[in-house]
């Protein structure tokens, strides 16, 4: 068996047309530090989440509500993608993990709703 024809899914360029998810921080909205993420790669994330049966990723996964998380839910968001990027071997989500991983440790201190996720 050959996963030749399924290598594509470990190269950025194919999902550089995807709908993005915004994430930002709630401060300084607009900011370069922004964080897109394409929509097939966020749901990919989600669906790995629940495999797992971790708690926040999965319930942030499906929804096309813009989520608002505070700094104590930012931590968790962080263990858990750190956990997916940790098991996972996948170079594309690793990129992924990685930037979000380092803007919402950005929260740290916040005292309100610290990092919005738009849909």
């Amino acid at each position: 068996m050959s996963i030749d024809r399924f290598l594509d899914r470990f190269e950025v360029r194919t999902y550089e047309h995807d709908e993005p998810i915004l994430l930002f921080l709630v401060e300084s909205r607009g900011a370069e530090e922004d964080c897109s993420v394409p929509e097939r790669l966020w749901h990919r994330l989600h669906a790995i989440a629940s495999a797992y049966e971790l708690h926040l990723l999965p319930v942030m996964g499906w929804s096309s509500d813009p989520c608002f998380l505070n700094a104590t839910q930012c931590e968790s968001l962080i263990d858990e993608l750190e956990f997916v990027g940790a098991v996972v071997d996948d170079p594309v989500l690793h990129g992924v993990v990685r930037d979000v991983v380092g803007l919402a440790s950005r929260t740290r201190g916040a005292s309100k709703a610290a990092l919005g996720i738009e849909f």
